[in-house]
Parts: C-alpha cells; sequence; structure tokens
C-alpha cells in the first residue's frame, strides 16, 4: 500500500469518526459549518476552528483542530525564533508556519492540536476545541503587535 493509500478497515474507521465528530460538534456548539472545499468548521468567538479527520498510521485516525490566527505575515528570523521556543511553552497546542497560495510570500500563523480518533471522546473534544479557538485568539492578537499581520476573521 502507498502512503496515500488506506485500507478498507482504515476507510470504515474513518467514516465512523467522522460522523462521530459532528454529532459531537453540534451537541458542543450547537452546529458547525463546512466551507467550500468541503472542510467543517466552528466558531468560537470571532474565531474558526477547522476540525479534520484523517488517517494515522496504517490503522489509526487523527482529528486536527486548527485556528488560522493571523494571515499576510512576513516571514522573518524572528517570527521563525519565536515560534520555535514559544511552542514549548503550550501545554497544549502548537504554532505552526502554513504557506498560502497567491500571498505574495507573506505565511499565515496557525495553532493546532492533534487528537487521537482512536480514543477521542465528547469531554476532550469540547475542551481542546474551546482552547484551541480562545489561546489562540489571545496569541494571535499578541503575535499582531509583534509581527504584524491581521486576523482571519477580520476579512
Amino acid at each position: 500500500m502507498s502512503e496515500t493509500e488506506i485500507s478498507e478497515a482504515q476507510k470504515s474507521q474513518l467514516a465512523l469518526l467522522n460522523e462521530k465528530v459532528g454529532r459531537w460538534l453540534a451537541e458542543i456548539w450547537g452546529s458547525y459549518e463546512v466551507d467550500a472545499d468541503g472542510d467543517r468548521f466552528l466558531s468560537v468567538g470571532p474565531n474558526r476552528v477547522w476540525v479534520t479527520c484523517a488517517p494515522f498510521g496504517d490503522d489509526g485516525t487523527v482529528v486536527t483542530l486548527s485556528n488560522l490566527i493571523l494571515i499576510d505575515v512576513q516571514p522573518t528570523a524572528e517570527l521563525n525564533s519565536f515560534i520555535a521556543y514559544e511552542n514549548g511553552n503550550y501545554l497544549f497546542g502548537r504554532l505552526s508556519l502554513v504557506s498560502l497560495p497567491d500571498s505574495g510570500g507573506a505565511v499565515a500563523v496557525s495553532f493546532d492540536q492533534d487528537l487521537l480518533g482512536d480514543y477521542l471522546d465528547l469531554e476532550e473534544l469540547k475542551t481542546a476545541s474551546g482552547v484551541v479557538g480562545v489561546i489562540g485568539e489571545e496569541i494571535g492578537n499578541d503575535m499582531q503587535v509583534r509581527f504584524g499581520g491581521r486576523h482571519f476573521y477580520s476579512e
């Protein structure tokens, strides 16, 4: 099997996980939306937290929660250093630089958290989605003052 192929058993696990995550997000947050690409996201305050389910390893699954906290940030050595050192301060979540198409060399900053889909429960999803939304906003506000860019949700 190539890296892009997944087994029928893993496809079945992924379908069940997607259904469960969608049901739980509606229960926790009241609703969620689906963007033009078919990706699921929810609003946590002014933030959008994307929730994706994917294969993990040969027979597992993972749920990734992502909050684009800043866009149109100019990449600098100081920004790279900040993210490298700051990531060690978070008990949950991590900062990432994301290349976006048609950005003219600018990058986005994302705050993300991965959860093992095979062991996911409702309380873990509730806590993690809230943390990614709320803490991501706090970090984004601080980083905007220091590195520029703009909030994704201000579009």
